[in-house]
């Protein structure tokens, strides 16, 4: 079912790649009533998250704080770039007013539940 209803949008993600953004990473998995993303966004604070659906295209992008200027850098590994990463969601796959977003501890977690005609249910039989 993931397949049909939730899939990257790689032209836009590389895209903003081009412009000094991570395509941060993600594990993607469903249950019976949800599809759930989490996606990796260390340096990114809960304010600096911007989260867009529009016409079935769901849009990530965090802002990562740089060093601050106080601290003394010994030495620098990781890049401070921003996060952006974008799925296109098929039609009528979820259920829009019923979106979650949490942030903890640099992974953001979205739960998007799915509509009513894709969740199973008991079909009961008559005689």
């Amino acid at each position: 079912m993931y397949s049909n209803a939730l899939a990257n949008n790689q032209e836009q993600d590389y895209s903003a790649l081009s412009k000094n953004s991570y395509l941060p990473l993600a594990d993607i998995f469903e249950t019976e009533t949800q599809f759930v993303l989490k996606l990796d966004m260390p340096d990114v604070a809960k304010e600096n998250l911007d989260i867009t659906l529009d016409h079935n295209l769901l849009a990530i992008h965090g802002k990562a704080e740089p060093i601050s200027q106080d601290a003394k850098l010994f030495r620098s590994e990781y890049e401070h770039r921003d996060y952006f990463r974008s799925f296109k969601i098929a039609p009528d796959a979820i259920d829009v007013g019923k979106i979650d977003a949490k942030f903890d501890k640099g992974i953001l977690t979205l739960t998007l539940s799915k509509s009513e005609q894709l969740k199973p249910r008991k079909i009961p039989v008559s005689s």
